[in-house]
């Protein structure tokens, strides 16, 4: 039984934003942010009342993630066609969610593009602060989102996302709180070995693990996988994350990559990398 959407998207919004507002910025082991009840509650429980059935998920890559696209493109998901949660007929929650991205679209990334900016601006090359002081909401774009499921036995080890990302975005929707020792681990890096920069990878948007790098890793931190929390993270060169699922749980969230506008992202990379990058852009 489904939850009906009232219109009250400017006062989750404002709640929303008062909430990453108040935030603080860790930068152990790597710039991010943790905001436990970043919702209202009651909006949260309507999320979660609506959560898509199972037969909307695919199988994404291994076995053990099943990922249900916002905005998959045509290489990725052929099967959901262009706008993914929006065809007809199949995800009868639809409603609810787009309200939802419409929250992190107006509200989250612009909050949390504030929140970072200071980290933000350290990342970038030589010259880049002074050609563009502050990245701000309108010069970043959703790479890609997903609702997700991680079921028993999916195990991430330790790896930096696809360097497209700039701010990768968790939101956590578990039904309550008796797991928070299934949250994301966060790597600090000892010893020598550095990753590789897009021009360096077959593929410019591919993942890079620690260990086939001969990076040596130490779990720093574990955010709690706690109901209705967010968690931020920027996407830089040690950024090294993962998560450990070894026991029956299908530990459910909402995931987006965000980077900046393709012609923005000689700011962070060489220009044979941001080339590469900007020809896989959406």
């Amino acid at each position: 039984m489904t939850v009906a959407l009232s219109a009250d998207v400017e006062d989750v919004g404002a709640f929303v934003r008062s909430r990453i507002g108040a935030g603080v910025v860790d930068i152990d082991p790597f710039p991010h942010v943790c905001i436990h009840n970043v919702f209202p509650d009651d909006y949260y429980q309507r999320l979660l009342a609506n959560w898509p059935d199972e037969d909307e998920f695919i199988e994404m890559g291994e076995g053990g993630i099943f990922g249900l696209f916002f905005r998959p493109t045509a290489s990725r998901i052929p099967r959901l066609g262009e706008r993914g949660l929006v065809r007809a007929g199949r995800v009868k929650t639809f409603a609810v969610w787009d309200h939802f991205r419409s929250i992190v679209k107006r509200d989250i990334i612009p909050e949390l593009a504030t929140k970072l900016s200071d980290s933000i601006v350290a990342m970038m090359r030589p010259g880049g602060a002074e050609a563009h002081p502050a990245i701000k909401a309108e010069d970043l774009e959703i790479v890609h989102d997903f609702l997700i499921i991680r079921r028993n036995s999916h195990i991430l080890a330790p790896h930096l996302d696809d360097l497209r990302s700039l701010i990768q975005l968790l939101i956590y929707f578990p039904e309550d709180d008796s797991r928070p020792h299934l949250g994301t681990q966060y790597f600090k890096q000892v010893g020598g070995g550095r990753s590789l920069s897009p021009r360096e990878l077959g593929d410019a948007r591919i993942a890079q693990y620690a260990e086939p790098l001969g990076i040596q890793v130490v779990e720093a931190k574990r955010i709690p996988f706690t109901r209705n929390t967010l968690v931020a993270n920027l996407n830089n060169p040690t950024s090294w994350h993962g998560q450990h699922l070894n026991e029956r749980y299908d530990r459910k969230g909402y995931q987006a990559f965000v980077g900046v506008r393709s012609d923005l992202l000689r700011l962070f990379f060489d220009d044979v990398s941001a080339s590469l990058l900007a020809q896989h852009a959406g």
